[in-house]
């Protein structure tokens, strides 16, 4: 089936504007979709009439408006996943005194569907509906790992060094991918951001298919027991598949 062009300009507008926590320039929005600004202009209007869009009358920045908000809080409420994670989420992340992520797979990336920090947890990010790389994240490589063929999917990933601690070898990859797969954890040490440290695990369904990870993430500061935390992680990703009625 045919996808509406315009349809999809508008999708993609709401994405870009939803990634710049600041606002964003209507000439900015044209510039990055490489869009006619005309056309760019028609859309944004239409969004900031029915409420996805508003924007500052003084700096002419665009951020998401009350519908857009409203939208996303009924996916939170009607999604079984978010709703069946949120209180192991909530424990883990107080149990740690760390932020907690849960995350899927979209178009090869990592998208954040939901996160809970605790009051005294180093303030993060990432943000719900935001998306990253999955090579360099605890919650990507934990994802990769799933997959039967993880070589062929490593192939077509286009490994961004974003650190100096980012695996941008394809090999190295693979056999890091080996070692989760092993153990049932993932770690991302300082690979997205330095002095960050974040251990993730797969979520299955009924179907015993990945659905998501979840992961938890600070600051690297003292020891820190990744054999222990990554364990941890683990038990809380399986408490959460058997509640989707993963079986081992």
């Amino acid at each position: 089936m045919k996808i509406n062009r315009t349809t999809k300009r508008a999708i993609d507008i709401l994405e870009l504007v939803a990634q710049q926590p600041k606002g964003i320039t209507l000439n900015e929005i044209a510039k990055v979709l490489k869009m006619p600004t005309t056309s760019a202009f028609d859309i944004v209007h239409t969004l900031k009439q029915e409420g996805m869009l508003e924007l500052d009358p003084y700096s002419k920045l665009y951020s998401l408006g009350p519908k857009s908000l409203l939208i996303g809080q009924q996916y939170l409420k009607s999604n079984d996943l978010i709703q069946i994670a949120k209180p192991y989420m909530i424990d883990l992340a107080e149990k740690l005194s760390k932020t907690c992520f849960l995350a899927k797979e979209v178009d090869d990336q990592v998208l954040y569907i939901n996160k809970y920090e605790p009051l005294n947890a180093v303030i993060t990010m990432a943000n719900i509906g935001s998306r990253t790389y999955m090579h360099a994240t605890a919650l990507g490589k934990a994802l990769l790992s799933t997959y039967e063929n993880y070589e062929e999917k490593v192939s077509k990933l286009k490994l961004v060094k974003l650190t100096p601690n980012t695996i941008t070898d394809k090999d190295q990859l693979i056999k890091e991918l080996n070692l989760i797969k092993a153990r049932g954890y993932s770690v991302d040490n300082e690979e997205v951001e330095e002095n960050m440290l974040c251990i993730g695990a797969p979520i299955y369904d009924h179907n015993n298919q990945c659905v998501a990870a979840i992961s938890v993430s600070s600051i690297k500061r003292g020891q820190i027991d990744i054999e222990y935390e990554g364990n941890l992680v683990k038990s809380v990703a399986l408490a959460i598949s058997r509640k989707l009625g993963y079986h081992e």
